[in-house]
């Protein structure tokens, strides 16, 4: 059971999101060696979480296209502190969660990075479910997870998998990929299939393996972002 409180989404002005991204560097990200894990979400248990609405409002204000609305959960953590981006337009990310280490009172220089997910939008035409899983299969395994990773020259594509997130089909892509600064990142791409609808959203996630415990592949789940999109929903017109 989650507690939902919902609550505006602030988002970085251009200075800070720019330091955000020198938390993927080399002085940061070997300070004290990753040597602070995080501990993994149980499947069950009490989870205080905060809501946010991306529909048509969402859009208006912050000038970018959203055609499937759909709402998500971000899960409390200790020492943990979501930052937000939006896309700049049509097409493509419309917002992405950065998971830093620190509280809101924590100065970006001293935040370390820990993983991020961003949603962004994709057309599947309807028909059969087995169609539609197929072509996104496709689409994920290789142009998604090449882009994904085209900064990188050691990477690895592991494998996919269909699963459900609540009622809703998806496909799960998962894959890693050595960063000279953070070591081993994994990343995964999940393809939500809109029931109602060709426009639909996949996540691109990248998790830094050092700042967890992980026994197993299917652990991705249990992260502050593989919890916030376990939440996902669409929004019925």
């Amino acid at each position: 059971m989650s507690q939902i409180i919902n609550r505006p989404i602030k988002f970085l002005p251009i200075a800070a999101l720019l330091a955000l991204l020198l938390v993927i560097s080399p002085a940061m990200a070997s300070e004290n060696g990753f040597s602070f894990k995080f501990n993994l979400f149980s499947t069950e248990g009490f989870v205080i979480s905060d809501t946010y609405t991306i529909d048509e409002g969402f859009a208006q204000r912050n000038n970018v296209e959203v055609l499937a609305p759909f709402t998500f959960k971000i899960p409390r953590q200790d020492n943990v502190t979501p930052l937000f981006n939006t896309g700049s337009g049509s097409g493509g990310m419309i917002i992405k969660v950065n998971f830093t280490t620190g509280d809101k009172d924590t100065h970006i220089s001293e935040r370390q990075f820990i993983e991020n997910i961003q949603f962004v939008s994709m057309v599947l035409p309807l028909g059969e479910p087995e169609e539609r899983i197929a072509v996104l299969t496709r689409l994920l395994s290789n142009d998604a997870f090449n882009g994904a990773t085209a900064s990188y020259e050691q990477k690895e594509f592991i494998g996919s998998r269909t699963a459900k997130i609540g009622d809703l089909d998806v496909v799960d892509v998962v894959g890693r990929y050595i960063d000279p600064n953070l070591g081993l990142v994994y990343v995964r791409l999940v393809g939500i299939l809109n029931p109602d609808s060709p426009d639909a959203i996949f996540s691109v996630s990248n998790i830094v393996a050092d700042r967890f415990e992980f026994t197993s592949l299917d652990e991705l789940e249990f992260t502050g972002g593989g919890k916030t999109l376990s939440s996902f929903e669409y929004i019925s017109e």
